[in-house]
């Protein structure tokens, strides 16, 4: 496969989890997951599942935490159970609902962490995971075939935010708090609408970016909404957000990860949505250089992406890089223009950030595993990062993805020997850079 970048390389694994041995009734494929340090040596998976056969586009069905200290011993045997979905009344109409609960986004101060002065951590140990649910009606399950997205834009749709709190003792992960909260509720005069994918330690505090804005209407579909960047400070109720700054400016968008610079600026990107259609192709990127409180845009490239999950990670030399799909040809009947999703690409930032340079190639579906069974095509897709030190000793940059038959989704095909969860390594050619804690 042509590479015209090789500052960057990924292991080529198969996937690292598959089906949950952990769910109540029925089958449920292990998905996006996000990696993050727990311990001196420990890491967690926090990796959502989806429901086989599920007829509704990302079908998903909760969370699990997985521990491992080698990528290449990663069970699910002992994973903590943190959410599944549930029958509900729809409070807007009395209906009932089978709340959907979506994977979690969140921050940890790992177990042993100390501060850059070398004291310890006051919140070593500690911290949260937050998601959103939303309410499918049980009259649109009874029936048969997939069902489209409208339900999800309806005004009555019911839809809450879960937030955990979590801890490590350095053997056993724990979580400590459950909230079920409006969107309106987590931060006064604040409306969420999404979780973030990635945070970011600063001081004391954690910074997870989130879309939402400043008195919004959170019954509206959350079109011509931003993101924002949230402080979050452990009290006496834990872990909860204390500020927030607009980042994205004008541009809708979504989903945003933030990662810290080799100079100790901050920097960001989002998936963008809404009806401007050239701007989903875009890869856009945010710098910070007073802690996340005022950002300018500082990268533009448009005509880059496929329309689906963009995230910024780091290398281990400290490169920040762009992670998503390449955008292509429509190669598959069923997909349309820009919506493909079987090459996925890393671009590393230029040394001024304000370019991409040529992408890393480093897993393309269909020449991996042939042609998918359904005319959809391949999803390898949600590549969400973090650098982990593990038990060598070592610090890996890890980056996690979901593999699927994107037939798998909405149209109830089952799964393939390739769907499930895949955590592979990626390495560049500098020395490594500082690491992100201290123990």
């Amino acid at each position: 496969m042509n590479n015209p970048n090789d500052r960057l390389r990924m292991t080529r694994n198969g996937p690292a989890l598959t089906l949950s041995p952990h769910a109540r009734a029925g089958q449920r494929r292990y998905a996006a997951a996000t990696p993050m340090q727990v311990g001196p040596d420990t890491a967690a998976l926090i990796v959502g599942r989806e429901a086989v056969g599920g007829r509704a586009l990302d079908f998903a069905d909760g969370a699990e935490a997985i521990l491992f200290d080698r990528l290449d011993r990663i069970d699910p045997a002992g994973a903590l159970v943190l959410s599944e979905n549930s029958e509900e009344t729809n409070p807007h109409n009395g209906e009932r609902v089978l709340m959907i609960k979506f994977p979690f986004a969140g921050g940890f101060v790992p177990f042993g962490a100390r501060r850059l002065d070398g004291t310890p951590h006051p919140h070593a140990g500690t911290g949260f995971l937050v998601t959103v649910t939303h309410g499918i009606p049980l009259r649109l399950l009874e029936g048969e075939g997939g069902l489209d997205g409208r339900w999800a834009k309806d005004r009555d749709l019911f839809r809450q935010i879960e937030l955990l709190q979590v801890s490590f003792d350095g053997a056993r992960l724990a979580v400590t708090g459950r909230e079920l909260m409006g969107f309106k509720e987590l931060l006064p005069g604040f409306t969420v609408f999404n979780r973030g994918l990635g945070f970011v330690p600063d001081g004391d505090d954690l910074l997870l970016p989130m879309q939402g804005a400043r008195d919004a209407d959170d019954r509206q579909w959350a079109t011509n909404v931003g993101c924002q960047c949230l402080r979050w400070r452990r009290g006496k109720e834990g872990w909860r957000p204390g500020e927030s700054s607009p980042a994205t400016g004008e541009i809708n968008a979504f989903e945003p990860t933030i990662v810290r610079d080799l100079d100790g600026s901050l920097l960001m990107t989002a998936r963008q949505t809404g009806p401007e259609v050239p701007e989903k192709f875009s890869v856009f990127i945010w710098r910070s250089t007073d802690g996340g409180r005022c950002w300018a845009k500082v990268l533009e490239r448009p005509r880059t992406r496929a329309e689906s999950p963009v995230t910024l990670n780091v290398a281990p030399d400290g490169t920040p890089f762009v992670a998503a799909n390449l955008l292509t040809p429509n190669l598959s009947p069923r997909g349309g223009f820009g919506y493909w999703r079987e090459i996925l690409a890393l671009w590393p930032l230029s040394a001024d950030r304000t370019k991409l340079e040529k992408p890393a190639i480093v897993r393309c579906a269909g020449f991996e595993w042939g042609p998918a069974a359904s005319d959809f095509g391949w999803s390898i897709d949600h590549p969400i990062g973090a650098r982990l030190r593990l038990a060598d000793g070592g610090w890996h940059s890890v980056l996690c993805w979901r593999g699927m038959d994107r037939g798998e989704t909405g149209a109830a095909l089952p799964p393939t020997p390739h769907t499930g969860t895949y955590v592979e390594e990626v390495f560049s050619n500098g020395p490594d850079a500082p690491p992100p804690w201290r123990f």
